[in-house]
């Protein structure tokens, strides 16, 4: 899976969001079968949907499927304009295990949405034994979990037990939406602290978000510039003094900033660019 900033949830049952040229905006969207439709009329809800996968071009799908319905829909939609699946309130039971080897037969794309204390718990395990391409916090489901209020004090443990496991196996690393449409400055405070953070991008609920998040996890060319100048400035420095250590302006840069740097570098180059 190329790196993706943005994901954007549409529900299944939201014909006419599909046909907004905003959602667009997103590197990828997910198909929501979950928590907003009445699981009675899903057949319903595909039969529009393998429609408009026919009859509009989006860069990367997913669906989001939980459990009890994943063979039902997966049985039904178009699976050949589907990048991946996405299982929600993720944990490694029986059931799961089962979607997990199902996924893999298909030869989709895994993600998990972690939204439990099981679900950190088993997360570790689970990028051991299995591809993911992408582990994603949401927030809402763990909140009421735990009993606690939406804050970033109560948030913080999950967010640094999700992103440092996924971190230490490879797989990029979502955070999860955030909920108010009408606080734009508290979600640009949240977007930023996840950015700082070390995520590889966040969730989205509304087409109104993706600007922003995009505008925060893209890699601009200005920046790439720079991070090319301090590598070649380095193994220049290597060759002509014998150490691994540079200082630039008045800062110094050693291997694990180099290593950074260049991997930046390399997701731009494969295709992470700004679009200006």
């Amino acid at each position: 899976m190329k790196k993706c900033n943005s994901f954007l949830f549409i529900p299944a049952n939201k014909y006419k969001y599909f046909y907004n040229k905003k959602i667009l905006d997103a590197d990828a969207v997910i198909i929501d079968f979950e928590d907003t439709i009445i699981q009675e009329d899903i057949l319903e809800y595909i039969n529009d949907i393998n429609y408009i996968l026919d009859d509009i071009f989006l860069k990367h799908v997913y669906l989001r499927v939980n459990s009890e319905e994943y063979f039902k829909i997966v049985g039904n939609i178009n699976l050949k304009k589907i990048n991946g699946i996405m299982i929600p309130k993720f944990c490694l039971d029986n059931m799961n295990i089962g979607i997990l080897h199902n996924i893999i037969n298909l030869k989709k794309e895994i993600l998990i949405l972690i939204e439990s204390p099981r679900g950190i718990l088993d997360l570790k395990e689970t990028l051991q034994n299995f591809r993911i391409m992408g582990v994603f916090f949401g927030s809402e489901d763990y909140i009421s979990e735990i009993n606690g209020l939406r804050n970033r004090e109560n948030m913080l443990y999950p967010r640094l037990n999700i992103l440092n496991i996924s971190k230490a196996f490879g797989v990029y690393c979502y955070d999860t939406i955030f909920p108010d449409l009408n606080s734009e400055n508290l979600f640009k405070e949240e977007v930023d602290y996840s950015h700082e953070m070390g995520f590889d991008g966040k969730l989205a609920i509304h087409p109104s978000q993706l600007d922003y998040i995009n505008k925060r996890f893209k890699i601009c060319i200005e920046s790439v510039e720079k991070y090319k100048m301090i590598v070649q400035l380095y193994y220049e420095n290597i060759k002509q003094n014998k150490t691994n250590v540079i200082v630039i302006d008045g800062k110094i840069f050693e291997p694990p900033h180099i290593k950074r740097f260049e991997k930046m570098i390399k997701e731009f180059e494969d295709g992470g660019k700004d679009s200006e």
